[in-house]
């Protein structure tokens, strides 16, 4: 029985490279959401310490004016470090397979983001530990009545647009890397300089995801401490400060545990193949052309990419910091 054209034996033998970084990402998703309980209402005490009076003080005003340019700072370079990767994203997925093959890839991305849309719509937000991270800072700036309507809006509008992207990318970056590891031309045709291809695009997309990943950890950091901005420095600041700073690492470890479950299990395919490869025709060590080639697959030959993708994690454990880090 042959297969169809669209789940060509090269798609399926692809696709095994999405089951691990999607399990992990759907895992720590589950885990949080189970898991984080109390978190949607910790703004509720947050908002209790608010002053009282509209009228805050010119210290508190110029602290929410230096948290929101911060945030401020962090939106405008999300949206571009976005539309860098989404090209980079898109001109993978066109240029490296069929039209109906492509259709299969992005199906796939869309089912799993359109499923995790479709679940924020109908959970509680006032329940839903993944929900807070947006209501958290957003019901507190309403409730602090510093803002007007307008400005409100203007908020929410932003931050449904970081939101969605937030969703599509990691679908479509997972999808994009098993899109590298697919190939057209039989296993027995494949070519050093093939597998060199395939290993220079992946690094690419690790790249690229660790910094998307790296300002959203930024981004949501910066978000969650918006509102602290109108507690003076004490005790209760510092607590919740440090709760918010949990809630990056966690979302840092993820990404980071993501991103080395799409890229080690492609990168020692890789490998393997061009070993095999370099016994089989040239009869040689293959040890030298892989070090040459930045292929090996070893601690030491590995370290650039492993530091790319550890980034997400070491900011969210000095998320604390970016307030102080940031040319404000």
């Amino acid at each position: 029985m042959t297969l169809p054209k669209t789940l060509s034996k090269d798609t399926l033998r692809a696709f095994r490279f999405i089951v691990a970084p999607f399990a992990v990402l759907i895992l720590g998703k589950i885990l949080f959401e189970l898991l984080a309980f109390k978190f949607p209402e910790l703004n509720q005490s947050l908002i209790a310490h608010f002053p009282e009076s509209k009228q805050i003080s010119s210290t508190i005003n110029f602290q929410e004016s230096k948290a929101r340019l911060l945030w401020a700072t962090s939106v405008i370079i999300y949206f571009c470090v976005c539309a860098v990767f989404g090209a980079f994203i898109w001109n993978t997925l066109r240029g490296s397979m069929t039209r109906s093959t492509l259709l299969l890839f992005i199906s796939v991305a869309l089912f799993f983001s359109m499923a995790e849309i479709i679940y924020f719509f109908q959970v509680d937000p006032l329940k839903s530990p993944l929900a807070t991270i947006f209501r958290f800072t957003f019901d507190s700036l309403n409730a602090s009545g510093q803002y007007s309507e307008n400005e409100l809006n203007i908020i929410y509008i932003i931050l449904s647009m970081i939101n969605l992207l937030a969703i599509l990318v990691a679908p479509f970056g997972i999808l994009t890397g098993c899109c590298i590891m697919h190939k057209y031309h039989r296993s027995s045709n494949t070519t050093l300089d093939d597998l060199l291809s395939q290993s220079k695009h992946i690094k690419e997309l690790l790249t690229g995801g660790s910094a998307i990943m790296v300002i959203g950890i930024a981004h949501m950091q910066l978000w969650l401490n918006w509102p602290l901005s109108f507690l003076p420095e004490d005790s209760v600041h510092q607590q919740i400060e440090a709760i918010t700073l949990a809630v990056s690492q966690y979302w840092g470890v993820l990404y980071t545990l993501t991103m080395a479950a799409l890229y080690l299990p492609a990168a020692f395919s890789l490998a393997e193949q061009a070993r095999r490869i370099i016994l089989s025709d040239h009869n040689k060590n293959p040890e030298p052309w892989l070090m040459e080639n930045k292929m090996l697959f070893s601690l030491n030959a590995q370290l650039p990419q492993l530091i790319t993708m550890i980034a997400p994690m070491l900011l969210g454990s000095f998320g604390s910091t970016l307030g102080n880090i940031m040319p404000f």
